[in-house]
């Protein structure tokens, strides 16, 4: 059996919040790895660079969304 390790690309993001009068901090890490199988809408295998600006981009996204059960 063959073992293949692909590249893991790492982004972390946090957003600050107030719930119930308190100031809480949450953090997520968002990763991708480069790898054959992960491809651009074209149907490309997506590159270092474009695997980062898309984990990049959907840490950037979570960080601004609101909570939806607050209080």
């Amino acid at each position: 059996m063959t073992i293949i390790n692909f590249e893991q690309i790492k982004y972390k993001a946090t957003r600050k919040e107030i719930i119930n009068g308190k100031k809480v901090v949450r953090s997520k890490t968002f990763t991708q790895t480069v790898n054959p199988f992960n491809k651009n809408e074209d149907g490309t295998i997506k590159t270092r660079n474009e695997v980062y600006q898309s984990v990049k981009q959907e840490a950037l996204e979570w960080s601004k969304e609101e909570l939806l059960t607050k209080g």
